[in-house]
């Protein structure tokens, strides 16, 4: 079984034993893409009154490209954050959990 990462797996509002994923997802480039951005985006997010911690979070996922270096999504997450608040993320793992490839498409709608 594929065990998504605890940033979408818990919290939201959500009990954890009542969320299910499909067994059938892969670990294709587009699951961990979504998965490690998500998980980032959440560090950032939980550091942002620490600009110190916030700044070495932030360049780790600067220091690829998107979509081949996973972690860069958290930056394309952080911009729509900046503008939209956290709708986007709250909808990434709502998408995240039915259906990885719509999270991605959403994420790329950017």
């Amino acid at each position: 079984m594929n065990i998504p990462h605890a940033a979408i797996y818990e919290g939201l509002n959500y009990n954890s034993s009542n969320v299910t994923f499909n067994s059938k997802w892969s670990n294709g480039k587009r699951f961990k893409t979504v998965s490690e951005g998500l998980a980032k985006w959440a560090e950032l997010n939980y550091f942002r009154d620490n600009k110190v911690v916030y700044d070495i979070i932030y360049n780790h996922a600067l220091s690829g490209e998107f979509p081949n270096w996973p972690y860069s999504a958290a930056i394309l997450m952080e911009n729509s954050y900046l503008k939209l608040g956290d709708m986007k993320y709250k909808a990434l793992v709502e998408y995240f959990r039915r259906d990885y490839l719509a999270a991605y498409k959403l994420l790329v709608s950017e």
